[in-house]
């Protein structure tokens, strides 16, 4: 008999790739959502899994998927394992039914936990640069023979998959922590078997679940905890948020920074000193590690860049599968060859269209301070074109109370020209709304206003002719896909 993984909300990209992992693994695979969006359906679609467009406790039933796919099927009369993605509701019909009949149902951290974390497991923590952080780290250590098992939050440029379970004892996962207060006990990376950990940098987040700063900084301190002594923090120096929850911790601690000059950086502290696109890394105690060079954009890839190299390199060396150092050399240019060629991850400052008057960005500022910091690269590289973005926030940064939200977003889009809001999507009414992000957003000085989504072409076809220089950055998960591609492909075909 065949085991049954069914997914509650599978339209999303990792519970995709984790529902393809299960299907990979010889399982059979269905699951359901309330809308079906790529490049989640595509990944569904491609891989031939059964799916449906709707939560009904009829999905975790044998006589269903007989019925639906007209043929017999090998399989229990329910699933034997269950997964629900932490931004439904404890009340889902298909939860409910599932829990009630005995099934085996867990949020999808914990599902991770068994069946991809390894025992040399390392998690990439922060309130940005996880991703990119992952994907690197991922990428390093599959060119040096680890062969680790990942699950990277997007689609990364040079990599083929976004999760893979392979044969090694090593796993790189991205870690988050946001979650469901109904569902879990805390935040996803808990569950990961934390032995080596990244933190980039902790800005409050998820006000929704993490009413104070000093909650948000709670999940992590439990995090650092639960390193064991003969495991390893890498984390961003300068940051006092960081120094706090490291205090939590009792085992090694290395720190990083990006500087302009070696002077600036303490011994005991790594670095990278840029030169235009070329970047030097430094180990403070023995000096220079390796040379490489980036055309990606911003100092944000390169703070990146830095803390992958610096948890690879303090690995401990009877724990690795290769003696990076002291021995290295060859090893070290591999890895300076791999950042060389990271071509970056999707929807990270990614660059759909570049002219001498127009650039289209699509970024995953989805959030405050992700947002805040990508518009700071654009104002950098573009000081005199027209900037003007276009928000869709995801569903912690979109706060209804108004005291709350305008601490939030203080500041954020001091350096855009123009703002847009598309249309939000109104599954939860206790989220600000389109209308609520125009009113406090004006009052904090933005330059904003609400546009339909299907409006969005010919709105921005018309920033783009008012001004000599524009910048177009659409802020977005997935919804606003085919619209910032669609600009895009007109602009190449003009």
């Amino acid at each position: 008999m065949q085991k049954w993984f069914h997914a509650i909300g599978i339209s999303g990209k990792a519970t995709a790739n984790l529902a393809l992992m299960f299907k990979e693994m010889g399982w059979f695979v269905t699951g359901s959502d309330h809308q079906f969006l790529p490049p989640a359906s595509d990944i569904i679609e491609e891989n031939e899994i059964p799916y449906v467009t709707e939560y009904n406790f009829r999905h975790l039933t044998k006589e269903f998927w007989e019925e639906k796919l007209s043929k017999d099927l090998d399989i229990a009369d329910v699933p034997d394992l269950v997964m629900i993605v932490e931004s439904l509701s404890s009340k889902n019909k298909e939860y409910f039914f599932a829990k009630n009949k005995g099934i085996d149902v867990r949020p999808y951290s914990q599902i991770f936990r068994d069946y991809l974390a390894k025992d040399n497991s390392i998690v990439v923590t922060g309130s940005a640069g996880k991703t990119t952080t992952t994907a690197i780290t991922t990428m390093i250590l599959s060119e040096l023979g680890f062969n680790p098992s990942y699950m990277v939050g997007a689609e990364v440029n040079g990599l083929e998959k976004s999760l893979n379970n392979s044969d090694s004892n090593w796993s790189v996962i991205e870690g988050d922590e946001y979650h469901n207060k109904d569902l879990a006990n805390g935040a996803k990376f808990l569950e990961y078997k934390p032995k080596y950990i990244v933190i980039t940098n902790l800005v409050h987040e998820h006000q929704d679940i993490f009413p104070s700063m000093e909650d948000y900084l709670n999940e992590f301190k439990k995090l650092a905890k639960l390193v064991p002594m003969d495991g390893l923090i890498v984390a961003r120096d300068g940051d006092k948020n960081i120094d706090e929850v490291l205090e939590e911790a009792s085992c090694n601690i290395i720190r990083y920074t990006v500087a302009n000059s070696i002077k600036d950086v303490p011994h005991e502290v790594w670095s990278l000193i840029r030169d235009g696109n070329e970047f030097v890394i430094y180990d403070g105690y023995k000096g220079e590690v390796l040379r490489s060079r980036t055309d990606l954009l911003g100092e944000f890839v390169l703070e990146d860049m830095l803390a992958s190299v610096t948890l690879i390199c303090n690995l401990p060396a009877h724990s690795i599968p290769v003696e990076i150092v002291p021995k290295g050399t060859a090893y070290l240019t591999e890895i300076a060859d791999a950042l060389q060629s990271f071509r970056g991850v999707k929807k990270r400052l990614e660059q759909l269209f570049v002219a001498d008057n127009l650039v289209i960005i699509d970024d995953f500022g989805v959030a405050p301070n992700r947002a805040k910091n990508s518009i700071k690269v654009l104002r950098d590289k573009y000081p005199e074109h027209y900037i003007v973005g276009v928000f869709e926030p995801n569903s912690g940064s979109r706060i209804k109370e108004e005291l709350e939200f305008k601490k939030a977003y203080e500041g954020v889009f001091s350096q855009i020209d123009e703002l847009i809001i598309p249309d939000l999507s109104e599954f939860n009414s206790e989220l600000a709304t389109a209308a609520d992000f125009v009113v406090y957003l004006k009052d904090l000085g933005v330059y904003v206003n609400h546009e339909e989504t299907k409006n969005l072409i010919s709105k921005l076809d018309k920033v783009i002719k008012d001004n000599s220089k524009t910048v177009v950055i659409f802020f977005s998960a997935y919804r606003l896909d085919t619209v910032s591609k669609e600009l895009a492909a007109k602009y190449q075909n003009s």
